[in-house]
């Protein structure tokens, strides 16, 4: 959700505008930075994951395990493991990319 608030602008021509803007917003985040005098909105505080600024609200899977998923919210990284059933006596290995193995139709147990 965002809200719309009227923010004011120096122009080069010396004139003060009033333009709208658009922030998202920071009612379900628990940790927020307020506003600089040079900025017009409050920002939900992001996560720092292995040397990288991530925003709040982002989630991401491990590229060397898709079977981990993580999280960004309000300054804290969460990580889950995704854990998967095949239903096959016999199931191929996951695809490059994938969590999960694969039954073919033939194989699956009833």
């Amino acid at each position: 959700m965002t809200k719309t608030i009227p923010t004011l602008k120096a122009r080069n021509n010396g004139f003060v505008e009033c333009e709208q803007e658009s922030c998202p917003a920071v009612d379900d985040c628990y940790f927020y930075k307020k506003k600089g005098p040079d900025e017009c909105c409050d920002k939900c505080i992001g996560c720092l994951y292995e040397g990288r600024h991530i925003d709040s609200g982002t989630e991401w899977t491990d590229q060397e395990d898709p079977c981990m998923h993580y999280k960004c919210v309000s300054g804290v990284v969460t990580r889950s493991e995704m854990k998967c059933y095949a239903p096959c006596s016999d199931p191929s290995p996951p695809r490059k990319g994938q969590c999960c193995p694969t039954c073919l139709d033939a194989g699956v147990d009833n």
